[in-house]
């Protein structure tokens, strides 16, 4: 069923999801940049890290057990490297400084607020019959944007991890955790 008010309300969520979707771009676009002045040392097993241990974030891949996380995350040291052992050893892994790690951080937390925007302009059916059929049709439409959004930043975020993932030869998105 469709009336004035929820085609309007069609064209606001449309005009929404457009304006959030170049923001994102834009941000994409600037993290892309940034990640050009982010000291990144990589290392692996056959070139080992000789750097400095003092402020630094480790950022690496471990053959790992069952139980254990394949990704760590480490400050001022190297989780155990084992590099005697194959499979109990670091394979990978990237070392940074706290900005740049804090750059990367910025580049994970892409996110849209189109949950909280959009019920803003939900129209009121008040005195209608078809008011159900109405509002399960403005719900709909908020849905189809959720997740129209979500897929963006999917997108997006694989973008990013694919720089990365040129400069590093690491996924560096998924490794990251809270310090």
């Amino acid at each position: 069923m469709e009336n004035l008010k929820t085609k309007k309300f069609e064209t606001k969520v449309a005009s929404i999801l457009t304006e959030t979707k170049n923001r994102i771009t834009n941000e994409v676009a600037k993290h892309i940049e940034t990640f050009a002045t982010i000291e990144l040392t990589v290392f692996t097993n056959e070139n080992p890290y000789s750097g400095d241990f003092n402020n630094r974030i480790f950022l690496t891949y471990s053959d790992h057990y069952k139980a254990n996380s394949g990704t760590w995350m480490s400050v001022g040291h190297l989780n155990h490297p084992h590099t005697n052992m194959d499979d109990r050893g670091y394979i990978k892994g990237v070392a940074t400084d706290l900005d740049g790690y804090l750059k990367l951080r910025s580049a994970k937390m892409l996110n849209h607020n189109f949950d909280c925007v959009a019920p803003i302009y939900f129209p009121k059916f008040r005195k209608s019959k078809n008011s159900e059929a109405y509002r399960n049709n403005c719900n709909k439409i908020i849905k189809s944007g959720m997740s129209e959004l979500n897929e963006f930043i999917l997108e997006q975020q694989k973008i990013l991890n694919q720089k990365l993932k040129e400069m590093t030869d690491c996924s560096l998105l998924k490794y990251l955790r809270d310090i």
